[in-house]
């Protein structure tokens, strides 16, 4: 009985975490990161969330690897999908927060910038949302994750306006939970991102024909070398695949880098 017992307190617990996740105690622990569940970060997450359903992706029943968790806000959707999740970031409070909203979980601290991902296991799938614009080399990074991903690489990421593949580096606060672990980002051009993962093996290279329905995803591309429209940061999704995908919501893009 006890144990049925704590087992319904959890389902409960979780229920009143998605609800106000920045006011709930779970298990008498601290609460989930007040950054990531202000509206700010929270809004972006939900609109994310929305387009990865509206993608039809191919994630269900896979094994998944979220690099750059955060404190884990995707993986109500990757358990709906029935995938085996891995969830690594180089924070350790984050991986705290997680273990106590999804204890079912797998996960660990990584400092993804200086580890092999081949050591963690290899991956049908990459998810990689929010990280690849706190880092200051991207490019090893998709190499890093293209050798131990067997079908496909999802990535999100702030971008720079401009046709050309070029790297803007941008300093961060380390301290900072929600931003680069080492103290400078990045704000690379979307045919920076399709050349990386052409680099990095993929050959297949697609972009959706729609984006999430947030500020951030919603702008008018002017080649001007630009990272802020409207006071915000410009965001867009890249996907690298081993195997042709066959989806009517991407687009794909040609090994050359032009569409």
């Amino acid at each position: 009985m006890p144990k049925h017992d704590s087992m319904i307190r959890r389902i409960f617990q979780r229920i009143l975490s998605k609800r106000k996740p920045q006011e709930t105690l779970i298990g008498g622990e601290a609460p989930a990161s007040p950054l990531f569940d202000r509206p700010y970060y929270s809004d972006i997450t939900n609109a994310r969330i929305d387009h990865l359903r509206d993608l039809q992706l191919p994630f269900q029943h896979k094994h998944l690897i979220d690099v750059g968790c955060g404190i884990g806000r995707f993986c109500d959707f990757f358990l709906e999908q029935e995938c085996k999740i891995f969830c690594v970031d180089g924070r350790e409070q984050n991986i705290k927060n997680l273990m106590v909203l999804y204890p079912m979980v797998q996960s660990a601290v990584i400092d993804l910038e200086n580890t092999d991902i081949r050591t963690l296991g290899t991956f049908d799938i990459v998810f990689c949302y929010g990280l690849l614009y706190h880092l200051s080399d991207p490019l090893s990074l998709i190499q890093n994750a293209a050798r131990a991903c067997s079908e496909f690489m999802i990535i999100e990421t702030c971008i720079t306006d401009a046709d050309d593949p070029i790297l803007r580096l941008v300093g961060e606060d380390m301290g900072n939970e929600t931003q680069a672990l080492h103290g400078f980002g990045c704000r690379p051009s979307p045919s920076y991102i399709t050349t990386c993962l052409e680099l990095s093996g993929f050959q297949y290279i697609y972009v959706p024909l729609f984006l999430p329905r947030h500020s951030q995803f919603q702008y008018s591309r002017e080649n001007d070398f630009s990272y802020i429209k409207n006071k915000e940061n410009i965001r867009d999704i890249f996907i690298g695949s081993h195997r042709k995908m066959h989806n009517s919501n991407l687009r794909q893009v040609s090994l050359s880098g032009k569409s």
